[in-house]
């Protein structure tokens, strides 16, 4: 909790996928921690004065509305439907970022893509090189990995 809560604090920009929302495995129960962050950091806008009210949050779904049947009170906030394509994900991001911070030096999301996808074909080997099991990979170990390759290119 203290990790999110300092995420929210730093960040201007927050991306959330409520699509993320699926059964665990082991015990079949849904994972609510996507919709649990989305509603502390429209909490903290909604409530923590000037010093967040600015903040800006991209939220995503697969299917347009899909989030409404059980997640009612989202209606009224401006959802983006992906279909779970990873080339729309990644034009919905950028497009998003380039208009929240008004930066027109942004990559194209054709290159963004490019890049992620050129990523993705290189990190079984770039995991085996380092003795990590790409299965299994962690999230600290993912983003790790990830930037070490965009500084590299």
């Amino acid at each position: 909790m203290d990790k999110i809560t300092r995420l929210i604090r730093e960040s201007q920009y927050s991306i959330h996928d409520l699509s993320a929302v699926q059964l665990d495995a082991f015990n079949e129960l849904p994972r609510f921690n996507m919709p649990f962050e989305l509603g502390m950091v429209i909490g903290s806008k909604r409530f923590g004065g000037k010093r967040f009210a600015g903040r800006s949050a991209l939220i995503m779904e697969h299917t347009r509305y899909a989030s409404q049947k059980c997640l009612s009170d989202i209606a009224g906030q401006d959802l983006s439907a992906h279909n779970g394509a990873p080339r729309r994900i990644s034009r919905i991001i950028r497009t998003w970022l380039a208009q929240e911070s008004r930066r027109n030096d942004i990559p194209g999301d054709q290159r963004v893509f490019g890049a992620y996808e050129k990523f993705a074909t290189e990190l079984p080997s770039i995991c085996a090189s380092r003795g990590l099991e790409y299965d299994g990979l962690s999230y600290p170990d993912f983003l790790g990995l990830a930037q070490v390759w965009i500084n590299a290119h």
